[in-house]
């Protein structure tokens, strides 16, 4: 180069860049692109007016046609008087370690936003010069002024009293670069409680050792599968109390038709045994007779109350005939005054036994109801698969649905609502003067939670 770089005397671009056999002015904008040519002219002023080193990265017009990066550096022959005389430079081609820092400039900042996302950090230990390292993150952790003095004692410093003594055992850990390590502490941060994972391992190479390690702040996770846990237990806890005063609403059903129903006609049946003597056949056959007719009509209404109980308890014409036929039974028996309609899908009745269990008993709860304090004229029930659900809806046109928070004459649908929430499905209730609709919707694979957590 000339004294004052207007001239470039030759070039040997070594197919990097092309050859300048001949001296010319123009290398400027031959060689440099646009953009970089202030900076370049910048560089070489400062190089002249110190008569210092020329010593910049900076891109170039390759051969090809394609923009590169070059590390160029030109060394000043000076005579005498201090006057410069030219200038000899080398360029070496630096694109490949270009992309290397560009790659490496991303990851950090991709890894500085990923721990700033998941509040986490990382840090390394060098065993030959005791060196602790943290990254942005750690120091944001522990609310620490970015370059603070740190050392892995500063666990033991911040953890709370039931977390010092595994907190210094990993101060020694570090120190020894010898054992891996995963574990949670506490610490009080200006006092916050936070609790950390720390995990770390050891990395040894070319005689030297250094741990590694990353923290992540669990805070948040634990106090969310926290506040999970307490909603799960509070909802476990009214299913529960909702099955139990079921059970004991069943057994008072089971005790109130026994006494009311099968056992008054039971002692009715034995005042009419009593009555029904040899010696009343002998003084008169007719009124003999008379009493025999009475007895067996006792006798029947005690079979037919304790058949009536019996399907109650147990559904024998889902076992006998499937889950339609017991459907279409339960609606219509009690009350043959409201005119029932069906629409029941052959393939929503295949059913785990459990589930077809829970529809009839639900059924018979509501047609129950129905029946008896709705005084509705028209029902319907409808039972359909969609996609892997179980849908089922019971509809009327009477006064609605009378339900209670306990038990009375009405129907205590928290009981059902739960029950549905327990086989992780979908309860929702309509009711106004003019009827009332109940949906239910059930995975047809559904399995209780409070079994399988």
């Amino acid at each position: 180069m000339s004294a004052d770089w207007s001239e470039m005397k030759r070039l040997d671009g070594k197919d990097f860049m092309s050859d300048t056999a001949e001296p010319t002015k123009d290398w400027l904008s031959k060689y440099i692109p646009q953009h970089e040519q202030l900076r370049m002219k910048t560089a070489i002023a400062e190089a002249i007016n110190n008569k210092t080193v020329f010593d910049l990265d900076h891109q170039v017009n390759c051969i090809d046609g394609s923009v590169a990066w070059t590390h160029s550096r030109a060394v000043p022959f000076i005579d005498k008087k201090g006057n410069i005389l030219h200038w000899f430079g080398t360029a070496g081609d630096i694109t490949k370690r270009k992309a290397d820092e560009l790659a490496l400039r991303t990851n950090l900042m991709l890894l500085q936003q990923a721990e700033r996302v998941a509040k986490a950090g990382s840090w390394s230990f060098d065993a030959e010069t005791s060196t602790f390292s943290w990254s942005d993150g750690m120091y944001s952790l522990f609310q620490l002024e970015k370059g603070s003095v740190i050392k892995p004692e500063i666990y033991a410093e911040f953890a709370g009293a039931d977390s010092f003594e595994k907190a210094t055992s990993i101060a020694s850990l570090i120190r020894l670069v010898a054992t891996p390590f995963d574990e949670v502490l506490n610490f009080n941060i200006n006092g916050v409680n936070k609790t950390m994972h720390i995990k770390a391992s050891a990395v040894k190479a070319d005689g030297s050792a250094t741990m590694i390690g990353v923290n992540v702040d669990i805070t948040s996770l634990l106090e969310a599968q926290q506040a999970v846990e307490e909603l799960e237990d509070g909802q476990k806890s009214e299913i529960l109390k909702a099955i139990l005063n079921t059970q004991e609403h069943e057994r008072y059903v089971i005790a109130e038709r026994f006494h009311n129903g099968i056992g008054q006609l039971l002692y009715a049946v034995k005042l009419a045994l009593i009555q029904l003597t040899q010696s009343l056949a002998i003084e008169s056959t007719v009124k003999f007779e008379e009493r025999k007719k009475y007895l067996d009509e006792l006798l029947n209404n005690a079979i037919k109350d304790s058949r009536a109980l019996s399907r109650e308890l147990t559904p024998q014409l889902l076992q006998d005939f499937g889950l339609e036929v017991a459907l279409k039974d339960i609606c219509t028996r009690e009350n043959s005054a409201i005119n029932w309609s069906f629409q029941i899908a052959a393939n929503a009745t295949v059913l785990d036994p459990y589930l077809s269990i829970f529809l009839c008993r639900t059924c018979q709860e509501l047609a129950l109801n129905i029946a008896r304090e709705s005084q509705a004229t028209h029902a319907a029930l409808s039972l359909k698969e969609n996609s892997g659900l179980l849908i089922l809806s019971l509809t009327h046109d009477g006064t609605g649905i009378i339900y209670q928070n306990g038990f009375s004459d009405g129907i205590d649908l928290s009981f059902i609502k739960n029950m549905v929430a327990l086989l992780n499905g979908k309860f929702t209730f309509n009711s106004n003067v003019t009827g009332s609709e109940v949906s239910i919707v059930l995975p047809m694979s559904t399995r209780f939670k409070l079994m399988h957590g």
